[in-house]
């Protein structure tokens, strides 16, 4: 088993610097070949992941979904379609580890546990976007969390609530 994993490892690596070295000679441009390369780099995450929710394992769950994510995120930012900032970066960063929960938490719904650090990491990479597009205004947000607060205790009780009624399988 271990030779077939170093062996597609080896396959795929040697595959990778072919086409880096063959899209070279064709003259296609160093930035255009990194974007390629993280479009490639999230489509192996892409299948790690899948890979993960077909053995049941979270660790490839969480881990292949994270990298399939950060690395597409990563391929706009290498076109030019978007330019990265310090503020953008960690606010992509939180909404990159918690849809890496969300999705793990998608393959195993009664863990309502998973839903806390997936709220916790996407929530404010979610409201950094939502504002820098002007889709929702700073006031209106702070607002929202001085008079709304109380509305995460009542998510609370029903998350409890929810897990309760649901039966827990072995």
């Amino acid at each position: 088993m271990k030779r077939s994993i170093s062996d597609m490892a080896s396959g795929v690596l040697l595959i990778f610097i072919g086409l880096v070295l063959f899209l070279r000679v064709v003259g296609v441009a160093p930035q255009t070949m990194e974007t390629l390369a993280w479009m490639l780099g999230s489509v192996l995450a892409g299948l790690q992941a899948a890979l993960g929710f077909i053995r049941h394992s979270t660790a490839k769950k969480f881990w292949g979904s994270l990298g399939c994510v950060a690395a597409a995120h990563l391929a706009v930012w290498t076109s030019g379609l978007m330019e990265p900032t310090i503020e953008e970066t960690m606010g992509a960063g939180l909404l990159w580890v918690g849809l890496a929960f969300t999705f793990v938490w998608l393959s195993a719904p009664h863990k309502l546990d998973l839903l806390v650090p997936a709220i916790l990491f996407s929530g404010p990479g979610v409201g950094y976007y939502l504002w820098w597009y002007d889709l929702v205004r700073l006031e209106s947000l702070k607002q929202l969390f001085d008079s709304g607060w109380p509305v995460l205790v009542v998510l609370l009780g029903a998350g409890i609530l929810l897990r309760s009624l649901i039966p827990i399988r072995q």
